[in-house]
């Protein structure tokens, strides 16, 4: 047989048919169209992080029920809003977090004297 020809008694290809070369640019094609979406996945998640991180630094800090301001960097600060909810103030609620390393229960049993 001639080169590139089918050898004999193979069928032929159909006239126009997609050789080899054409699978392949179709196979790069489609990794190429994946390798796209992935970065515009990456590119929306981070921007979806960067809004995220911009509305945290502009919300105000936690507001606790005695008017004291509890910032959300400061230690133990939802342990203390918790305690502040039950009636203590701020420097008790600290300095019994304190006692206990932030443990909540260990700090209202001394709170209550148990």
């Amino acid at each position: 047989p001639a080169a590139g020809s089918a050898p004999a008694g193979a069928p032929a290809a159909p006239a126009g048919a997609p050789g080899p070369a054409s699978h392949q640019s179709q196979y790069a094609a489609a990794a190429a169209a994946r390798q796209a979406q992935a970065d515009a996945d990456a590119e929306f998640a981070r921007r979806l992080v960067a809004e995220e991180e911009a509305a945290a630094a502009r919300r105000p800090p936690l507001e606790s029920p005695q008017g004291t301001r509890v910032s959300p960097d400061m230690p133990h600060s939802a342990e203390i809003t918790q305690l502040q909810a039950m009636g203590f103030d701020l420097a008790t609620a600290q300095n019994a977090l304190q006692q206990t390393n932030g443990d909540l229960p260990a700090a209202l049993n001394i709170l209550l004297g148990s």
